[in-house]
């Protein structure tokens, strides 16, 4: 029995005893007497089973100088120090949630059916406190993203459960990416100073879709806002029914994405070449259509139809959207972003809503980490369980290597070492 579950009582234990080992007094260098020893039992899970890990800690006195002598030797590094979880079972928690969708509640009713009962609160409880430290992770992955020449990003909503009266705030949960690393943050309100605050001091170029909150962030010194042909396609697609010069826009917009599967293989000077030779032709007949359609009489008499719309979405985002063509380091689109956000949108549908503002922080933390070593190709459970057994002994400059996009370079570096 541990506070805060149980397993069956056949569950195999390991224990780790961590000895004196000879220990001596810093006074006189007499060995130390055994005082006594505590033992602290968690719950660990290897693929396939659980187990219990027991570890016993033994204290020593010199009985000459007890005053001087007390020692207790350092134990394992624990993620977290008090609680019941090990090492592996929290990694896999945090990872079956915010990689795979798996919501707390199921993943206890899992373990129930193993006879381990670990209630959702105790591995919420876990999962905000292991949070409260990986947070700084986190916040050096956002210097890496401000020193990138460009950023995308996108935002979803994320109901937020707040008080005891069971109602939800609607939240709101955003992501930003330069392709390699990707924060996410989450907010009570969907309001522009979020991500302009998240932004500040940033220089550089900003891809997001037309909306309204992002204007603050184009208002930032030194950044400059582009768009997103996919949003802008979408709306003429919604059109496509209701209007068959759609139809005619639809054809433009897919020439110019089959254009840039050719670009986006080139090297940043060759790809300007191919854009100025292939993407800006469209890019004018595009224009052109725009024009044609905008002054229509029928346009501008349902100015709130969905063709409407669509060529007037077109119309007000031109200058951002047309500034691939001047930037080749850019994509034409935000894909990336809303890729970021499909995962916690699919957890969602399980989870419904986060338990608590905290609760909310904490899932951004581990959306951020568990999306950056997919975006590096690493097994977050295998980035997890390197870094953060013993994180609190780490310092500011140690901490700043362990962003997944430094972690994995320093491993793929590795390996051609041996090699």
């Amino acid at each position: 029995t541990f506070i805060g579950g149980t397993v069956p009582e056949d569950t195999p234990v390991e224990t780790t005893h961590i000895c004196l080992n000879g220990a001596g007094c810093p006074v006189c260098g007499e060995e130390l007497t055994l005082l006594g020893a505590d033992s602290r039992k968690r719950v660990e899970f290897r693929p396939g089973h659980f187990y219990v890990l027991e570890t016993v800690v033994q204290t020593g006195i010199c009985l000459e100088h007890p005053h001087d002598s007390l020692f207790t030797p350092e134990g394992p590094d624990f993620i977290v120090p008090g609680g019941v979880l090990g090492n592996e079972l929290v990694c896999k928690v945090i990872v079956d949630k915010h990689a795979d969708g798996l919501p707390l509640h199921r993943q206890s009713k899992r373990f129930a059916r193993k006879g381990v009962n670990l209630p959702d609160g105790t591995l919420s409880r876990n999962v905000i406190a292991t949070a409260a430290l990986a947070q700084h992770i986190v916040h050096a992955m956002r210097d890496e993203l401000l020193d990138s020449p460009w950023l995308q990003g996108d935002a979803t909503g994320y109901p937020i459960l707040v008080g005891n009266l069971g109602r939800t705030h609607p939240g709101q949960l955003w992501v930003y990416s330069n392709g390699e690393t990707a924060v996410f943050q989450c907010s009570m309100t969907k309001h522009g100073d979020i991500p302009r605050e998240f932004l500040e001091g940033y220089e550089g170029i900003w891809l997001a879709d037309g909306a309204s909150n992002y204007n603050a962030v184009a208002d930032l010194a030194g950044v400059e806002r582009a768009g997103c042909w996919s949003h802008g396609r979408r709306y003429v697609f919604d059109a496509r029914d209701e209007h068959v010069a759609a139809l005619e826009g639809l054809g433009l917009i897919r020439d110019l994405f089959m254009t840039e599967r050719t670009a986006m293989t080139l090297s940043l000077p060759e790809r300007l070449a191919h854009r100025d030779t292939h993407a800006a032709p469209l890019v004018a007949r595009i224009r052109a259509w725009v024009d044609r359609w905008r002054l229509d009489e029928d346009v501008i008499r349902r100015p709130k139809s969905a063709f409407a719309k669509a060529v007037n979405y077109l119309h007000r985002q031109w200058a951002a959207l047309e500034l691939f063509l001047k930037r080749p380091e850019i994509e034409v689109h935000n894909n990336r972003s809303e890729l970021l956000l499909r995962g916690p949108v699919v957890g969602r549908k399980a989870w419904l809503f986060a338990g608590s503002p905290d609760g909310a922080d904490a899932s951004a933390v581990w959306f951020s980490l568990v999306a950056s070593c997919m975006l590096q190709g690493v097994d977050p459970m295998a980035y997890l369980c390197d870094v953060l057994p013993g994180f609190g002994k780490k310092t500011p400059s140690q901490v700043r290597e362990l962003t997944p996009a430094r972690w994995a370079a320093a491993r793929r570096a590795a390996t051609l070492t041996v090699v």
